[in-house]
């Protein structure tokens, strides 16, 4: 994202949680992902990606996933820092969201960008009885 705004493009409109979703990155500087909960399986992990795994990308086609970092339920891999799938996304439909702050560099800071996406979400997407957590 920061490279597209740097080339001058701007951000896309997609929903309110995905454009949420994309400013928290943005202002944090970390990879963000949302994934509609409903979609997912009960144990979710996050995990180097398998030989041969791939899934269906948002507007990307079959994206190979092997040795990078994925999340994944019992169903397999649905997303990762770099690129989500189609099972999970967001839509208009979605009324149950898993979205998560990625710190790869640690825990600084992480709390406030937590805060701050909980509050938009509060107040823009109409979130409630939002749950946060850090988790190592």
């Amino acid at each position: 994202m920061l490279r597209r705004i740097a080339q001058g493009k701007g951000l896309y409109k997609v929903n309110t949680v995905v454009d949420i979703n994309n400013l928290v990155s943005l202002e944090s500087r970390r990879s963000v992902a949302s994934y509609d909960r409903a979609k997912l399986g009960d144990r979710i992990v996050f995990r180097r990606g398998n030989e041969g795994e791939s899934y269906e990308g948002i507007g990307k086609g079959v994206i190979n996933m092997q040795g990078l970092p994925v999340f994944a339920d019992e169903h397999g891999a649905f997303g990762s820092s770099t690129s989500d799938s189609q099972r999970a996304m967001i839509t208009p439909q979605t009324t149950q969201l898993l979205m998560v702050i990625i710190g790869f560099d640690g825990e600084q800071g992480l709390q406030e960008h937590l805060a701050r996406a909980v509050a938009l979400l509060e107040k823009h997407a109409d979130a409630r009885g939002v749950r946060s957590e850090i988790t190592t």
